[in-house]
């Protein structure tokens, strides 16, 4: 599946400034919202790979398994972000579509159970506005 529509996504989180929005969270803190967030979607907890150092180099990632957090990565919008990939490659009952609409649904529903409705509402517009199709609702 091609991922068509990555760029509006992130230049979408480049308008709400993920990369500075929100303090670093304690790998503590990253495994409990892990786990609550797996137990939500009822999938088995990915193995959480914390960088303790920043590279220039590093990226996040979630895939069904594995979850990878550089240290810029350890902050609440990120973890939304890579969860909902997690979440996705994990489920079979919902076509993981990368950055699609599915996956800007889950995203969005993340976003509003860890930094609230008005924040998610906000980012939501912020899609819309860069036309991300969002989805409207996973079964």
């Amino acid at each position: 599946m091609k991922d068509y529509q990555v760029k509006q996504v992130y230049k979408s989180e480049e308008e709400i400034d993920i990369f500075n929005n929100g303090r670093i969270l304690s790998k503590d803190e990253v495994g409990e919202y892990v786990n609550q967030f797996s137990i939500w979607a009822d999938i088995e907890a990915p193995d959480i790979f914390c960088k303790d150092e920043y590279h220039v180099d590093d990226i996040a990632t979630g895939s069904a398994g594995e979850l990878f957090l550089p240290v810029f990565a350890q902050n609440p919008w990120y973890l939304c972000h890579e969860m909902s990939h997690v979440i996705l490659d994990s489920w079979d009952h919902i076509e993981n579509d990368h950055h699609g609409p599915n996956f800007c649904y889950l995203y969005l529903e993340l976003i509003r159970w860890v930094l609230g409705k008005e924040i998610m509402k906000t980012f939501r517009t912020v899609f819309l506005r860069n036309e991300v199709k969002i989805g409207t609702g996973l079964v």
